[in-house]
């Protein structure tokens, strides 16, 4: 009898060129359960075990045999059932015998909700929506009311109000708008009702819509008929439109269109303005004087001239048929001195050696006429007349 571990061979026993064992006698080995091992023989009867494991091939405390030998002892190790329990960093498995009741450790928790997007965990990829949110600092009063939001971790529910501007007054509180436009909250807000220059919301005031608080202006002080705006009230006119006229110097209070007086009054005009005088910027001719101051009559002046004498138009009578005598001696001392000086009789007899001079006047030159010339006794050319009727 030959012993194998817990196999017990006993020779003798072939069946069909196989060594049948039984194992009955194995009673030494408590752990041994009862066996058969057929080991082949020869014709001779000697064993001719065959195979190729080796000693870690078998588990440890197992005998086998191999071509090469029999009752070899097995060295695999007997891991049993290994638990493994996933983790961070790869875990080696033991190498050895493992009989089928190991696992590895599962947890309900290994699902795509829990696991960040972008991230796989033992093939299983994250969910887009779940994100790392400790970048997050937004809290409930700057989140839209009833939304929600995850926020470094915790879910945060807005309270920020939705409300709408209103037409009734300027001031608003704080919180979300809808978008839209002014002009739909106020219809009021257009440009006929912003002053000009002024820019309220985009919209530009119209050029006609201006302050009118400076405005001091009443009805008397606007043209009759035409309308203005005065301290935010409207004002028409009643000033009147006149004409001015040339039969009176006055005129009354109104508007007058543009013109010349001349063209109202046609005697506006150089020759009937003293010499002098400029009348609305027309000057007065050089011979229309005052002859205020004149006192000659129709006899003190030629026959058929004229003077101006008091305003009045004077017509010479004197003289007709008069002689014009030529004298060389002094009797023309006056005459030096201007021609209105009057006539020395006296002188002019004594000068003249006249016995009778009669009827001597006002010398020549005052009645219009030509002076002849004459020299002096002492050599000085003068110019002098004197007239008389009878000489």
């Amino acid at each position: 009898m030959r012993k194998f571990g817990c196999y017990v061979i006993l020779a003798g026993m072939v069946l069909q060129g196989a060594a049948v064992f039984d194992t009955a006698e194995a009673a030494d080995e408590a752990v041994c359960k009862p066996k058969v091992v057929v080991v082949p023989l020869s014709s001779a009867g000697v064993s001719m075990a065959v195979g190729d494991a080796v000693a870690g091939d078998v588990l440890a405390g197992k005998t086998f045999s191999n071509d090469s030998e029999t009752g070899i002892s097995g060295t695999m190790v007997d891991n049993r059932a290994v638990l493994i329990t996933p983790g961070t960093l790869d875990q080696t498995i033991s190498q050895g015998y493992h009989n089928g009741d190991g696992y590895v450790v599962g947890d309900g928790d290994l699902l795509s909700a829990n696991i960040k997007s972008g991230v796989t965990l033992f093939g299983v990829s994250g969910q887009p929506e779940v994100v790392d949110t400790s970048s997050g600092d937004a809290v409930a009063g700057e989140i839209l009311a009833g939304k929600r939001a995850w926020v470094d971790g915790g879910e945060v529910t807005g309270t920020i109000p939705t409300n709408t501007l209103s037409a009734t007054i300027s001031s608003f509180d704080a919180g979300y708008y809808e978008a839209g436009n002014l002009t739909g909250v106020d219809p009021d807000l257009t440009t006929d009702n912003i002053r000009a220059g002024v820019s309220l919301f985009g919209v530009t005031g119209e050029s006609e819509i201006v302050d009118t608080s400076s405005g001091d202006a009443v009805a008397g002080e606007i043209l009759d008929g035409k309308k203005a705006w005065v301290d935010g009230a409207e004002v028409t006119g009643t000033i009147p439109t006149n004409t001015l006229s040339a039969t009176t110097s006055s005129f009354d209070a109104g508007y007058y269109e543009a013109g010349n007086l001349t063209g109202v009054d046609l005697d506006l005009m150089t020759d009937n303005i003293r010499a002098g005088v400029s009348l609305f910027g027309v000057e007065g001719n050089t011979n229309v004087v005052d002859t205020s101051a004149g006192d000659v009559i129709p006899s003190d002046i030629k026959s058929g001239k004229i003077a101006y004498s008091a305003g009045s138009q004077v017509v010479g009578t004197y003289m007709t048929g008069v002689t014009i005598v030529s004298r060389a001696w002094g009797c023309n001392i006056d005459l030096l001195t201007g021609q209105s000086a009057a006539w020395n009789q006296s002188q002019c007899e004594t000068d003249c050696g006249l016995a009778a001079v009669t009827n001597c006047v006002q010398v020549c030159g005052l009645l219009g006429m030509s002076l002849d010339s004459g020299t002096s006794a002492g050599g000085v050319d003068v110019k002098y007349e004197f007239c008389n009727a009878s000489i």
